[in-house]
C-alpha cells in the first residue's frame, strides 16, 4: 500500500530511459566509449549509475586515464568504490579484467 506498483512495461522503460542518459554521459566522459568492449561498457555503466558522472569523473583520475587510454586491466585495480558492497565491487573489477582479457566471473 505504501509501495507504488509499476508495470513490468513501465519499468522496463524507466530502465531503457535511464540506460540511455546514463550512456549519453559516458559518451561525453569517454572518447571512443561506443568502441569499447561490452564488458568495460558494463563496468562503467554500474560505477556511474552509483556515483554520477561528476563523481566519477572527478574522483576516479587514474582510472578515467586507463579508461581513456583502454587499459582495462589498470581501470580494473582503480575502480574500487568506498561505502560500496563488496561483491559488487568485486563484479565491476571482473568487467573490466574480462575487457582486459581475463575471463570474468558472476
Amino acid at each position: 500500500a505504501t509501495s507504488p506498483l509499476l508495470s513490468d512495461a513501465s519499468m522496463r522503460s524507466l530502465l531503457l530511459s535511464d540506460l540511455i542518459t546514463f550512456e549519453r554521459q559516458l559518451r561525453n566522459l569517454y572518447t571512443g566509449y561506443d568502441g569499447y568492449p561490452d564488458a568495460a561498457k558494463m563496468a562503467l555503466l554500474d560505477m556511474v549509475y552509483n556515483l554520477g558522472a561528476m563523481k566519477l569523473r572527478n574522483e576516479y583520475p587514474r582510472m578515467n586515464a586507463a579508461v581513456l587510454a583502454q587499459d582495462w586491466a589498470t581501470a580494473a585495480q582503480q575502480c574500487n568504490r568506498q561505502g560500496i558492497n563488496a561483491l559488487r565491487n568485486q563484479w565491476t573489477q571482473q568487467q573490466f579484467e574480462e575487457a582486459a582479457g581475463g575471463v570474468a566471473q558472476v
